[in-house]
Formats: C-alpha cells, sequence, structure tokens
C-alpha cells in the first residue's frame, strides 16, 4: 500500500522541481489515459469472470446508491455546521480568479466517461466469455498503476496554478474541505448500519469524493471487483446527483454545504454550478479551492482507508 502513496507524492515532488521534459509533460496525459483504460478494463474482466458479481449487480448497486447518499448528506452536514466559522463572505482580493483558470486535474482522468464505460464493459464481456482463464499477471497491473500515479502526481505538481491556490488560499480555505472529506467518510460509516459489505470497502468508496475513475481503480486494485465496482458506481452516481443538488442548495443559500457536497468535482464539472449561487464570487472561490485541497487528498485517502 505505502508504494501506491509513495508514488503519487513523488510524482508531486518531481512535477514541483519540473524535472520532466516539457516535451515528455505535454504527453504524459496520454499515459495516464493509456493506463486508466487498462486499469478499467482490469477491473470489468475481474467482474464479468466472476458470475456471482454480475448476478449481484442489483445489489451492488443499491449499495453504492446507500453510500452515495450518506457520504454526501454527511458532506453537507459538516459544511454546513461549520460555515459559520469557515466561510468568509468576502475572500481576499489575492485569491487568484477561479473564472478564468482552467482545469488543474489530469483531463484524462477526470473527463473521459465514455472510454471508462467502454472499457469496463469490454472487460466485462471478454471475462465472462473467458471466464477468467486469461491470465493478466499482477506486475503488469502493479506497473500501470504505478506509471498512472505518478503521472497524476507529476501533472498535478508541474502545474504552478496548484501551488499558487495552495499559497493564497486563506486559512479558512484550506481547512474547510475537509468538511466534505470527513463528512463523507462518517457517512459512508452510517451507510455501513444499513447495508452489507465490509466497512474499510464503503469508507473506501465514500473516500472517493466523486472522483469515480481513481476510485474504482484504487479501490478495485486494493481490494478486489466488488468494492471497486461499488466505490465506481457510487462516485459516479454522488457526482450525478451533485448536479441536481448543488443547484438546490444554493438556492436555499446553503453554499458550503455545496461545496461540501460536490468535493473533488468543484474545481471542474461542477464548478459552473456556483457562479450564479447565492454567495455569488465567494462560492466559487471556495468551490475551485476545495475541488483542488479535495483531489489532492483522494489518492492518499483512499489506500490510508483501506489499510487501517
Amino acid at each position: 500500500m505505502w508504494w501506491f502513496v509513495l508514488t503519487f507524492i513523488g510524482g508531486l515532488a518531481v512535477g514541483r522541481r519540473n524535472l520532466v521534459p516539457t516535451a515528455l509533460l505535454r504527453r504524459i496525459h496520454l499515459v495516464i489515459n493509456v493506463c486508466l483504460a487498462f486499469l478499467i478494463f482490469v477491473l470489468g474482466y475481474e467482474l464479468g469472470a466472476n458470475r456471482h458479481l454480475v448476478q449481484s449487480l442489483p445489489w451492488l448497486g443499491y449499495r453504492a446508491f446507500v453510500i452515495a447518499l450518506f457520504s454526501m448528506a454527511g458532506s453537507v452536514l459538516f459544511g454546513m455546521v461549520t460555515a459559520r466559522w469557515l466561510w468568509k463572505e468576502n475572500p481576499a482580493q489575492s485569491t487568484p480568479a477561479v473564472e478564468e483558470t482552467r482545469v488543474i486535474r489530469p483531463s484524462a482522468i477526470l473527463h473521459l466517461p465514455t472510454l471508462i464505460l467502454s472499457m469496463l464493459v469490454i472487460g466485462g464481456v471478454v471475462g465472462w466469455f473467458t471466464a477468467g482463464t486469461v491470465p493478466l499477471p499482477g506486475i503488469v497491473q502493479n506497473t500501470a498503476f504505478a506509471l498512472m500515479l505518478g503521472g497524476i502526481g507529476v501533472e498535478i505538481g508541474a502545474d504552478p496554478r496548484f501551488w499558487t491556490h495552495i499559497q493564497q488560499a486563506s486559512w479558512r480555505m484550506f481547512l474547510f474541505p475537509f468538511n466534505a472529506v470527513f463528512g463523507s467518510l462518517v457517512g459512508g460509516l452510517l451507510a455501513t448500519l444499513l447495508i452489507r459489505g465490509h466497512l474499510l470497502d464503503n469508507l473506501a468508496a465514500a473516500a472517493g469524493l466523486g472522483w469515480y475513475s481513481l476510485a474504482a481503480v484504487l479501490v478495485n486494485q486494493l481490494s478486489g471487483p466488488e468494492p471497486g465496482t461499488v466505490a465506481f458506481l457510487a462516485n459516479v452516481m454522488r457526482e450525478m446527483l451533485g448536479f441536481l443538488i448543488i443547484p438546490i442548495l444554493n438556492r436555499f443559500f446553503w453554499t458550503p454545504g455545496a461545496v461540501a457536497l460536490g468535493a473533488a468535482t468543484t474545481m471542474d464539472t461542477t464548478l459552473p454550478l456556483f457562479r450564479h449561487g447565492s454567495s455569488g464570487g465567494t462560492g466559487v472561490v471556495y468551490a475551485f479551492v476545495n475541488g483542488v485541497l479535495v483531489s489532492a487528498l483522494v489518492p492518499l485517502l483512499i489506500p490510508l482507508v483501506l489499510k487501517l
């Protein structure tokens, strides 16, 4: 487990020090993309090869739905409870303009739902018809996983905007993202009271915080295809439900809860939802910084949760 964490941190350090040639850095997203596609294929393959898991998909979907609801509710609750202390209506003018900032989180990981679903389905079909008889060496999977995590770290670390936002964020903005993390984990814990499944697997799904592709790969590698499938579905549901719930929370002046609910998605896919919220520019700034910090925590949090 620790080499997963160290690989990501090492990638951050390499990117921060600009040790990767510019020509390679521009293409590193392709490496991440290929590794992600392969690992999602492996998840689908292991799922399809297991007849019991295929038959259990309705139950796994229900389990994922409960985890998604409880993790979202936990994030909203902690976001609202702590808003009085951590939410400042007029952020410092030195805070970078998020309206003009592009996504920092690797696009190869976040905006390829078609690729992800396609590889999952293809892997499932291959696994079903071969009954899992085609060997997938562990060293190949581990190598792809290391390249993907290292590449994510390098892309994040090499983007100066990431460090700029970390340095210029006020202490309130720096602490507020932990509402999303802590609340989501509490929600995952409570969800376990209603559904079957290993506690740590449920917590890992909740720790995905909306980053469904990375959550699926991490949990599958560390815990197996069943928990990986639940993590994938739970975080897809969290992002989709976020598009419906965040505007409602904004409308009723619950923007802090909306930011916490959006978690890792608030720096890209759900960020536009905060542009016309009740807090105006404040909501956009908090949302973006929240997404940056939560996204940086996810690759570290899931392995830590599963190895408690």
